[in-house]
């Protein structure tokens, strides 16, 4: 009986190299946009504490029960939209523009020192950096 042919080491390393060849650059691009939505979806801790996010509250002027920081400007499309949002589900919130409000510019640094990031709009939920489908789907819960 004749013996079936072996895929040797060697001839499964030229047909990877042959698939990443042809499909590398798409295999990088599904890499990043994997690793941007885990991302987005995974919350980074801003504040150390409770009491060190309810400190920053007061020093900003917001009540103590405040669950949710919005970063933005002013110009920005998607922060209009946001606190648009926000607004017409009567969800209380803070607002601070990274332009023109020093705790804001402040925050807006030490978010960007975490994330890297130098996007807006950027939320804060309770002590969390979240992305907006994160926090809308943490409010979906809440409501349910």
């Amino acid at each position: 009986m004749p013996s079936q042919p072996q895929n040797s080491p060697r001839r499964t390393s030229s047909k990877l190299s042959e698939l990443i060849s042809q499909y590398g650059v798409l295999i990088a691009i599904i890499a990043v946009i994997g690793i941007w939505f885990w991302q987005s979806l995974t919350p980074q801790q801003l504040f150390a504490t409770d009491e060190e996010r309810v400190q920053f509250l007061a020093s900003v002027g917001a009540p103590p029960s405040t669950r949710i920081i919005t970063l933005g400007a002013e110009w920005c499309p998607a922060c209009k939209s946001l606190d648009h949002n926000l607004k017409e589900r009567g969800i209380p919130y803070v607002n601070l523009d990274v332009e023109r409000d020093p705790a804001g510019e402040a925050l807006f640094r030490k978010v960007y020192g975490i994330t890297s990031s130098n996007s807006i709009p950027k939320i804060i939920l309770d002590k969390d950096i979240v992305s907006q489908p994160k926090l809308y789907l943490e409010l979906a819960r809440e409501a349910n």
